[in-house]
């Protein structure tokens, strides 16, 4: 670090390895996070590493994608699921409006084991909340596109402010995803729960990222505190490689 000081800007380069990029000059990386010094420490324990471990940023989205396109690709799910709940809802429409006509196309093929009342029960309950339910629907897809518009616009245009809101959304999803698998089986809530919360802890780590960025570029963050992505080593000015070998993960 150049001249002592731990405040500077954070452009990132390429290092011309494959999924890698470091940042050329400057104290701030998103690779290793700080549980590293605790698991080189002989007296941590594994309980401790573990519980560090789960309170700090994750470096990358997964194995394959960075955090931003991560993020990206979350939010443009949230885009997709809003779209979907319209087109639900409109096919939840029409069958409102033809209801008669496919009462009896399902009576003309109903099963010998099926009585005229299942029909009139079907016909009761959506004459009843049919209405709630294509309202709810085109309100669920409202939600679902402006959470991915958010999403997206705090990954594309690496906006810390619309990346927190997009992240306090993303676990009030836990939430929701937790709610929707409780008829899903011990299994499936397990799964749906721990996957809606690592989405979330994608989400915020994108967030701690570009706060972490635009403070060290207004002088008001201090990249040498340790609970912040620790630096990198010192470079290459000739290759930008980081001496030693290390290579931070990239987050573009």
């Amino acid at each position: 670090m150049q001249g002592g000081s731990a405040y500077s800007r954070v452009p990132l380069e390429d290092t011309g390895v494959a999924g890698a990029r470091v940042v050329a000059g400057v104290p701030l990386a998103e690779g290793p996070t700080t549980s590293h010094a605790s698991r080189s420490d002989p007296t941590t324990t594994a309980s401790q590493d573990w519980r560090a471990r789960l309170k700090e940023p994750v470096g990358n989205c997964c194995c394959c994608f960075s955090l931003r396109q991560g993020v990206i690709i979350l939010a443009s799910l949230n885009l997709l699921g809003g779209v979907l709940s319209w087109f639900a809802s409109v096919g939840f429409g029409i069958l409102l409006t033809h209801w008669e006509f496919v009462k009896q196309w399902l009576q003309e093929h109903k099963d010998p084991s099926e009585d005229e009342q299942d029909f009139e029960d079907m016909e009761h309950t959506l004459k009843t909340f049919g209405p709630f339910v294509a309202v709810f629907m085109v309100l669920v897809g409202i939600a679902q596109v402006i959470i991915g518009l958010i999403g997206l616009h705090g990954a594309v245009y690496r906006n810390a402010k619309s990346a927190r809101w997009y992240y306090l959304v993303s676990v009030v999803g836990v939430a929701f995803a937790a709610a929707r698998s409780l008829g899903d089986g011990p299994l499936g809530f397990l799964v749906n729960v721990c996957l809606s919360a690592y989405y979330a802890k994608v989400a915020w780590s994108w967030y701690i990222f570009l706060a972490q960025q635009e403070g060290a570029e207004r002088g008001r963050v201090n990249l040498a505190s340790p609970q912040y992505f620790p630096p990198p080593p010192p470079h290459d000015r000739d290759t930008n490689l980081a001496v030693g070998g290390y290579v931070a993960p990239s987050v573009v």
